[in-house]
């Protein structure tokens, strides 16, 4: 017998960095971001894995790129953190080709879905932007994660 399920039984998404401003070699330039911390015991269901989209906007001169990194760290106390998984290595999502860009938006899928099930009770990512320039281009980042395939489903 077939059960149909609302795509809210088998996804939960979940602001996972708060709206952060960067500077071309300024503040929060190549600087590792934590990202919100998530009690995998506290979500409502036990979910095995999680995906990963990184998006915000960003000012850039003719010429310069936008490059991100990310990982996820995971803990057993919320206090002491190290990471876990694959890590999303350093690539250039935005080029300025020829012309400037101006706000020009951006999102990043990590490649894989992180798999939690060896994970430790809390979770948290961490996002590294890096612009080319100095001192000129500007952006802000944040993230949204998709926690999935929970190991239980709401009573139909």
């Amino acid at each position: 017998m077939s059960r149909d399920r609302d795509i809210r039984d088998i996804e939960l998404p979940k602001h996972a960095l708060l709206t952060t401003a960067f500077l071309a070699a300024g503040t929060g330039d190549n600087t590792e971001i934590d990202g919100v911390e998530f009690d995998r015991f506290a979500l409502g269901s036990r979910y095995q894995s999680m995906d990963v989209l990184i998006h915000g906007n960003v000012t850039l001169q003719s010429g310069e790129t936008l490059t991100l990194a990310a990982n996820l760290q995971d803990s057993a106390d919320a206090s002491t953190w190290a990471d876990f998984g694959i890590p999303f290595t350093s690539a250039v999502i935005l080029t300025a080709a020829g012309a400037a860009l101006t706000l020009s938006a951006f999102q990043q899928r990590m490649p894989d879905p992180i798999l939690l099930n060896n994970a430790k009770r809390y979770v948290r990512m961490q996002v590294t932007p890096n612009i080319s320039t100095a001192n000129t281009d500007t952006g802000v980042i944040t993230a949204t994660v998709i926690f999935g395939a929970p190991e239980s489903y709401p009573a139909s």
